[in-house]
This record gives structure tokens, C-alpha cells and sequence, in this order.
């Protein structure tokens, strides 16, 4: 639990502290263009609002929640070395921010699918609301304390933006990376249940096993007894 709650403060810090901080910099006199900015800087939004329910389903019944938290961080990485150097060959084409933003919503939906699935799977049922508490908590703790982080070395360096605040969201994914290979591990030893290979029929037939009475034969309980 603790290592997912570790990987939800990495997603939490690199996607809502990025898109916080992009709305500030458009919003400023000097940018041009700053309806087409904040148009832009809606993708991830609008890609998770189409994804996040298909990743669901997908998840439901394929499982392999760990691997996919794995690949959420592997493209979170992808996407703000993008956004930090654009440019990094001179002679070639600078890339354009709706390309990795895509990539940014993509990942988004598909850790937040499988947060949420997957911690009730990893508590009691008697700590399930527990859980989810200290998910969000540490997840508003990043939201507190990563901007405060990001203003400090966008001062530092002249009001730029590229690429040393990114930089910072690159560090955070790469240790969301370190967070969901302990997961992976933690997992494997502990019965692989964020991994397990699940159609939607075997999960609803496991969550209200009284039903298979039901199938064939009715329930003990309503058999017959005899007195004497």
C-alpha cells in the first residue's frame, strides 16, 4: 500500500503541478497566442476523460495493474524529456507540445484507472476506506508541496521555464518508476493479485460467490431438514 500511495504522489506531482504551472506562463502578457495555449494545454484533460473508462474495463479484465503503473511512469519520463528539449537537435524539427501532451493524458488515464482499482485490492475489506484516506492525503500533500518546489526553480532560473522545471518532473517519474518495480516485487511475493490475469466473469463470480448456489442447486440453508 505504501508503495502505491508513494507512485500516486509521483502522477499527482507531474501531471496537476505541470498544468498549473503551463496555465500561469500563458496567462502573461508577454506570451502570444494565449487562447491557442490554453486550448493545448487541455489535451491531457480531455484524453483522460476518453481513456480513463476503456483503461478501466480493460483492467477489469486483463488485471496486470502493476505492469501498467510500471508504463504510466516509462511514458510520464517520455513525455517531459520531450517537453524539456524540444529542440535537441538543431537541424531537426522542434516537436510539437500536442504530441507529448497526448502522451501526458494517455498516461494520466492509465494510473489513475488503476489506483483506484487496485486498492482494494491490496488492503482488508475492513481498511479499505483507510486506504483510499491516505492515497488522497499523500496525494494533496504533493499538490501542497510540489508547486512551492517548482516556483522556487522557476525563480532561480530567470523565470524559464525549459528545461530545469521539467527536469523536476522527470526526476519525480523516474522515481515513480523505482516505486512501481518495488510494487511489481512486493506484488509477486504476496500473491500477485494487482497482476492477476482476470476475465469480468471469474471477478463477479468471485465478489458474490452465494450467486453459484443459485447456478445449480439452492443454498444449504434452504434445504429441507428433518425433525424427529
Amino acid at each position: 500500500m505504501s508503495m502505491m500511495t508513494s507512485n500516486a504522489r509521483m502522477w499527482t506531482a507531474t501531471t496537476p503541478s505541470f498544468q498549473r504551472l503551463a496555465r500561469k506562463i500563458s496567462a502573461m502578457p508577454r506570451l502570444p497566442l494565449q487562447k491557442k495555449t490554453g486550448r493545448i494545454m487541455s489535451i491531457p484533460y480531455l484524453i483522460s476523460v476518453v481513456l480513463m473508462p476503456i483503461f478501466g474495463i480493460a483492467i477489469d479484465r486483463i488485471g496486470c495493474r502493476g505492469l501498467l503503473f510500471l508504463a504510466s511512469s516509462l511514458l510520464f519520463i517520455c513525455v517531459h524529456l520531450t517537453l524539456a528539449y524540444p529542440d535537441m537537435d538543431p537541424e531537426a524539427h522542434v516537436t510539437p507540445p500536442t504530441i507529448p501532451l497526448i502522451g501526458q493524458g494517455i498516461a494520466y488515464a492509465m494510473v489513475a484507472s488503476v489506483l483506484w482499482a487496485s486498492i482494494p485490492l491490496s488492503v482488508g475489506p475492513k481498511q479499505t476506506g483507510t486506504a483510499y484516506g491516505i492515497a488522497v492525503s499523500f496525494m494533496n500533500t504533493a499538490l501542497a508541496i510540489v508547486p512551492l518546489i517548482v516556483a522556487k526553480i522557476y525563480n532561480a532560473n530567470d523565470e524559464q521555464y525549459l528545461p530545469a522545471v521539467e527536469g523536476l518532473f522527470v526526476s519525480l517519474a523516474f522515481l515513480g518508476i523505482i516505486s512501481a518495480l518495488a510494487l511489481n516485487v512486493a506484488d509477486h511475493y504476496n500473491g500477485g493479485k494487482l497482476n492477476a490475469l482476470q476475465d469480468l466473469q471469474t471477478f463477479w463470480r468471485n465478489r458474490r460467490p452465494s450467486e453459484e448456489y443459485y447456478i445449480d442447486e439452492p443454498p444449504p440453508s434452504l434445504y429441507p431438514t428433518e425433525t424427529i
